[in-house]
C-alpha cells in the first residue's frame, strides 16, 4: 500500500473473508491460481494489446475486486480492451498458451526469481516494483557501454 500511495496508484484489497472464499474456489479449479490470466496474456501476445490486457487484469483484481481466475472475468476484461473474449478463452485451452506459460515459469525458476515482478539483467536480479528505478539505471548503464540482453522474468 505504501508503494501505491507513493506513486499515486489506485488500489483496493479484498476483505480477508472474501479472499478466503476465493481460495477455496481456486482449490477446486482445473488451473492453478493465476494460470488462467497468465494463459490469457500469452494467448493475446502478438495482438499488440497484451499490455492493455495486463493492465486491465491489474485493474480488475486490485480496483474492481474481481477474480481474474474466473472465465467470465477473463472474457469481460479481454472484450474491454478490444480483444475477442470468447476467442481468448478458446486459446487459453490451446497448446500454444499452455506452452508459453510453462516456458515463462521455467525461466522464472531458472533465474531463481523470488517473486513478481522480477527482472534479470546480465544475471543480476531486481525484485519488486520499488526496484524499477534500479532496473532502468542498470539498463541505461549497459546501453552506454555494450549491447546486452535483458530478460524479463515476470511482469
Amino acid at each position: 500500500m505504501r508503494w501505491a500511495k507513493k506513486y499515486g496508484i489506485e488500489i483496493r484489497l479484498k476483505e480477508v473473508e472474501e479472499f478466503g472464499r476465493w481460495v477455496k474456489r481456486w482449490e477446486q479449479m482445473k488451473f492453478g491460481r493465476e494460470e488462467l490470466p497468465a494463459r490469457a496474456y500469452y494467448a493475446a501476445c502478438g495482438t499488440g494489446k497484451e499490455h492493455l490486457l495486463d493492465t486491465a487484469f491489474f485493474r480488475a483484481t486490485y480496483i474492481d475486486l474481481l477474480d481474474v481466475n474466473d472465465e467470465s472475468v477473463i472474457r469481460k476484461v479481454a472484450d474491454d480492451v478490444g480483444l475477442n473474449g470468447d476467442r481468448i478463452l478458446e486459446l487459453i485451452y490451446g497448446e500454444a498458451a499452455k506452452q508459453a506459460a510453462v516456458a515463462a515459469l521455467a525461466e522464472y525458476e531458472q533465474f531463481g526469481c523470488p517473486g513478481v515482478p522480477t527482472w534479470v539483467v546480465e544475471g543480476e536480479r531486481f525484485w519488486g516494483k520499488d526496484r524499477v528505478d534500479w532496473v532502468a539505471e542498470k539498463v541505461k548503464q549497459l546501453c552506454n557501454t555494450t549491447a546486452t540482453k535483458a530478460v524479463l522474468c515476470a511482469e
